[in-house]
């Protein structure tokens, strides 16, 4: 549930804005290992192909993200009804970081549904 500060913020962003928004929002999600919240965003075809439970997502958060994760944003493409985003994902605690592809949807609102790979 988003605060009304959030919302507030969301409504007055641009699509490239409220894109980094929902980004930040799941890795908040992965760095506080809610994987139920950082699963429940993927897209449904995503989950589908990729992790069919909640318990291959979260082995492969474990195997594929960081302890703790910040991001920086690179590059931002639309493309049809869908928004890409390159960005790099940073260890924390050391100098590591992975490129990953982020295909964000957005929904009425707040709601949004996405997927990612790494590079």
């Amino acid at each position: 549930i988003d605060i009304p500060q959030f919302i507030e913020k969301y409504n007055y962003s641009d699509i490239q804005n409220k894109v980094a928004l929902n980004i930040d929002k799941f890795i908040k999600g992965i760095n506080d290992k809610n994987y139920n919240y950082s699963y429940s965003i993927l897209a449904d075809s995503f989950k589908q192909n990729k992790f069919p439970s909640i318990n291959l997502f979260e082995q492969a958060v474990k195997n594929e993200f960081f302890e703790n994760c910040s991001i920086e944003y690179s590059v931002f493409n639309e493309q049809g009804n869908n928004y890409v985003y390159s960005v790099v994902l940073r260890d924390t605690n050391s100098n590591n970081t992975k490129n990953m592809i982020i295909v964000m949807k957005l929904g009425d609102e707040t709601d949004f549904e996405m997927s990612y790979s790494f590079e």
